[in-house]
């Protein structure tokens, strides 16, 4: 360990991505870093707490080796190529896409599948089933979709003493309709709606069912911030992403669900200047695969958020429709 430590120091203050390899030279690790020499030291000094994952790993560290690259960003997409390709035993996140899933309308209902149905309207990929299916247990306990009190109330508007059965399967229908409408990212009313439902809960201070409601809440509105990265991801649309680097500026272009190509400026252009830029770094053939794409793979759900996530917080996004920029 103290060998390894040594070794550390010798590194670079710079980003880059490091390789955790074991003596048989198989990839136990990889991970990114700003700094690579202060996060690969911090594994190999004593006064920094581990997980028990990290503590076994370290066993079987035998030595490392790392890519430098020119910022915290590309360290970022490096190291979730890097996990697809090399698939760590030791990494959790970005190792286990083929897990993903999709949220299928079928059969007048929302349902979680492993896999793209041509024949049906799809969202995804997202990360975890699990989370996905607390996701429309959230909806099924606000929307009362199905179970014994789908039409005990009206939620879209009250029931009257006398509604009759056609207008209360006409109700629960706008329910359906609404609901799909905030999957398709076209209102947020279901969060106004557990906004009212928590601030109603805590007028009659029923504290703890506020409290559960609250949480559910934190649920939609997860969903809702990936599901619109997502969505815009999915569409017929080219993205010029820009962010300050050491050497000037760096500019991205981001589609379908892949980096296809990254140019630096010394000083700020436009992004349809630098677009004009980045499309002469893709082949003919590419451009064709993209346009026939019609939906993002399950091993493309990692990255979208890292580059919505990084440029909305330290950069910039700018997109461009999908044919308008070929035609430039």
């Amino acid at each position: 360990m103290e060998n390894l430590l040594e070794q550390a120091r010798l590194l670079p203050e710079t980003p880059g991505i490091y390789v955790m390899k074991d003596e048989h030279e198989n990839i136990l690790y990889i991970g990114k870093a700003k700094n690579l020499k202060a996060r690969v030291m911090s594994y190999f000094l004593n006064s920094t707490p581990h997980s028990k994952k990290i503590s076994q790993m370290l066993m079987r560290v035998d030595h490392f080796t790392m890519v430098n690259v020119a910022s915290e960003f590309d360290a970022l997409l490096l190291e979730c190529h890097q996990i697809h390709e090399n698939r760590p035993a030791y990494n959790t996140l970005m190792n286990h896409y083929e897990n993903y899933g999709y949220f299928v309308w079928q059969k007048n209902q929302w349902r979680v599948s492993a896999d793209w149905i041509d024949n049906a309207l799809c969202l995804g990929p997202f990360y975890r089933q699990e989370k996905m299916k607390e996701f429309l247990q959230v909806a099924d306990g606000l929307y009362h979709l199905s179970g014994p009190l789908q039409f005990v109330k009206g939620i879209i508007f009250p029931y009257k003493p006398n509604s009759t059965p056609e207008e209360k399967k006409a109700e629960y229908k706008l329910r359906q309709a609404e609901l799909q409408e905030v999957m398709l990212g076209e209102n947020t009313k279901m969060l106004a709606r557990l906004d009212n439902k928590v601030s109603h809960l805590a007028e009659i201070e029923a504290f703890e069912q506020a409290s559960t409601w609250w949480e559910k809440r934190l649920i939609v509105q997860r969903f809702l911030r990936r599901n619109q990265q997502l969505l815009a991801a999915n569409g017929d649309f080219l993205f010029v992403g820009q962010i300050p680097e050491k050497n000037g500026v760096a500019y991205y272009l981001y589609g379908k669900g892949e980096i296809l190509g990254k140019t630096v400026y010394q000083r700020t252009a436009s992004p349809a200047q630098a677009l004009k830029k980045l499309k002469n770094q893709v082949k003919t053939e590419k451009w064709r695969q993209l346009s026939a794409k019609k939906y993002l793979n399950k091993s493309d759900a990692d990255l979208f958020p890292i580059f919505f996530n990084y440029l909305y917080r330290n950069g910039s996004i700018s997109r461009f429709d999908f044919n308008w920029a070929l035609d430039k």
